[in-house]
């Protein structure tokens, strides 16, 4: 069984309750709950991706830095994966 904090669960509910088919989340297990639901999910890092091909922000490499200089868990080889999809590695 998967245990998911509330403001995460909170999001799943509402997105259910109002036929919302895309929910931000980063948590693994919340993610795998989401998708039970047939939500489609984007995460911190999907969106700081799609934000840089669309043009709205130039770099992703210093945000990043200050999500993980705040306690944003991240592997260094997802890490490496993202800078080098966007051209910042």
């Amino acid at each position: 069984m998967n245990f998911i904090d509330y403001g995460e669960s909170e999001v799943i509910a509402y997105a259910v309750e109002n036929n919302i088919d895309l929910v931000v989340l980063d948590d693994k297990d919340a993610r795998k709950i989401a998708r039970e639901f047939d939500l489609k999910v984007i995460g911190t890092l999907g969106i700081l991706i799609v934000s840089k091909k669309k043009g709205y922000i130039d770099e992703v490499k210093p945000l990043l830095e200050k999500l993980i200089n705040n306690n944003f868990r991240v592997s260094e080889k997802l890490l490496r994966r993202i800078l080098e999809e966007i051209g910042e590695y």
